[in-house]
């Protein structure tokens, strides 16, 4: 009895830890790596500690969208430098760092990273001589698992670790292939084949073409997330808000997960999509999950929709390109909102002015630069401005551009729940069954750009696979935006946007 008693507070106390991301005062600095190279298809190995135990599994540190080896040990963009190469080494392991293709400048897809890693991966094994652990950050998780899994390197691997990895997609994506952003994605450079492959759409490809394969049991996978989202104004200030939650700025958490992984992690307010990769975050749960037998410590995930999953965004988005001089753009707003958040992107620096019917003039906040590399929208300038229990009417945006820019507005209405009165789910949006005679107009705008993922451009990544598998990853995502505008219960015309993607 008292044995019981006593595991049974070992496991509370490993749970609330898992629950709770130790924010430790950090370990000093490892050495730099003797031979660090910034190269796409290209890894090089850690310090070797002095502290070394040969019996660890050494452990390779992969990056996520738009990133490089180098951010395993070098600043983040908010929280200073990121030490988990820091704990690793004061923790006696073996490390590797991997360069995929973004480091060129274009983010890859998950065949082109998949294809790279794999070679990479038994470059590595052989090296060490031993089978390797996984650290992976963001869209390096399901760069790794395309490697594991769909290119043979699952046999040089024992555990996967994934931080903030889009295993679902981002709405981020979809929005940036959207019909009213793409103009400012394009102009910014934001739409490359990484940014594409992480498009909910894409990523059910993915799922429905890996989760099937006997290989995806060959390797455990951990998964954690985080709730926060970075500082104001921030990349995930901004996608924090333009997300359901919980999310991490980037990634909801819903998306972080795998059916058959366990998630070791779920951080609060405090991690984020940044900082969820120091070693002061998350190193001591990644170890204790390795070294605790964790497949018996933990339950598999029952992957299962969130309750909240089917509620649509109550969100209106316009865009376009601007020229030289004043472009207008009408934000319609009904009664019933505790706050109206409008956010305004542009690719260049402009003087922006919200105007309202009441005859108010209101000024946004101070134009902010978003720059963080897996945003989505890195580059592009974010003005701001949120009114407090707004009054019906119109509200008028005027931006005042020098030309050769685009633009894109995102309103947010929170306290209104007029679209949800009307539809469901988003499923029932899709098919756009509905007999509300309070939707008056619903149009459809389809974009179905297939990146670069071009057979006869990559056909060398595609050898072995059979010829239906071809054919569904040659097949597009479908994005679809949705404008809707419909009648409240007080007879005022609402207007919505809705974005989605999805793969058949």
């Amino acid at each position: 009895m008292k044995k019981a008693f006593i595991s049974c507070l070992v496991f509370m106390f490993l749970f609330s830890m898992m629950a709770i991301p130790s924010q430790a005062q950090g370990v000093a600095s490892a050495p730099t790596p003797p031979n660090v190279v910034v190269e796409q298809g290209s890894w090089f190995e850690g310090a070797v500690p002095p502290n070394v135990d040969y019996n660890k599994s050494p452990i390779v540190f992969i990056h996520g969208l738009n990133g490089s080896a180098v951010g395993w040990f070098t600043d983040t963009l908010y929280y200073g430098k990121n030490d988990m190469y820091d704990y690793a080494y004061r923790n006696g392991y073996r490390t590797a760092f991997v360069n995929l293709r973004d480091v060129s400048g274009t983010a890859g897809s998950v065949w082109y990273n998949g294809s790279m890693l794999a070679n990479m991966l038994k470059e590595m094994y052989e090296h060490f001589g031993k089978k390797l652990t996984i650290i992976a950050h963001s869209k390096g998780g399901v760069d790794a698992q395309a490697a594991l899994v769909h290119y043979g390197a699952s046999s040089y691997v024992n555990d996967v670790v994934t931080l903030g990895s889009p295993h679902h997609g981002t709405q981020l994506a979809d929005l940036a292939y959207s019909w009213w952003a793409g103009w400012l994605a394009k102009i910014i450079g934001q739409k490359n084949d990484g940014a594409y492959a992480m498009q909910t759409g894409e990523m059910q490809k993915f799922r429905a073409l890996t989760d099937k394969e006997e290989s995806v049991y060959n390797n455990s996978y951990y998964t954690a997330s985080g709730k926060g989202h970075g500082p104001f104004l921030s990349a995930y200030w901004f996608g924090g808000a333009y997300l359901k939650n919980p999310n991490d700025g980037v990634v909801r958490e819903y998306s972080t997960k795998l059916p058959y992984g366990y998630h070791f992690l779920r951080g609060g307010k405090s991690v984020n999509h940044d900082n969820i990769r120091k070693g002061s975050v998350s190193f001591s749960l990644i170890q204790s999950v390795l070294h605790a037998n964790a497949n018996k410590m933990m339950e598999p995930l029952t992957h299962t929709m969130p309750e909240n999953e089917s509620a649509i965004p109550e969100q209106l988005l316009r865009g376009g390109p601007l020229e030289a001089g004043i472009t207008s753009e009408v934000i319609p707003i009904e009664s019933g909102n505790d706050v109206v958040e409008i956010q305004v992107l542009t690719g260049k620096r402009n003087d922006i002015l919200l105007s309202s019917s009441h005859g108010n003039f209101l000024s946004f906040h101070t134009t902010t630069q978003l720059e963080h590399d897996d945003s989505f929208f890195t580059g592009a300038y974010l003005q701001t401005y949120t009114l407090q229990r707004p009054k019906a009417g119109e509200y008028n945006v005027e931006i005042n551009s020098e030309g050769d820019d685009a633009y894109f507005i995102i309103v947010n209405y929170k306290g209104s729940n007029d679209l949800n009165q009307q539809f469901s789910s988003m499923e029932q949006l899709d098919s756009q069954i509905f007999s509300s005679k309070n939707i008056l107009k619903i149009k459809k705008y389809e974009n179905k750009e297939n990146s670069l993922q071009k057979i006869v451009e990559y056909n060398d990544l595609f050898d072995g696979f059979d010829q239906q598998m071809i054919e569904a990853i040659q097949r597009p995502t479908e994005n679809i935006t949705y404008d809707i505008v419909g009648q409240n219960e007080k007879g005022e015309l609402f207007y919505r946007t809705v974005v989605n993607s999805s793969w058949d």
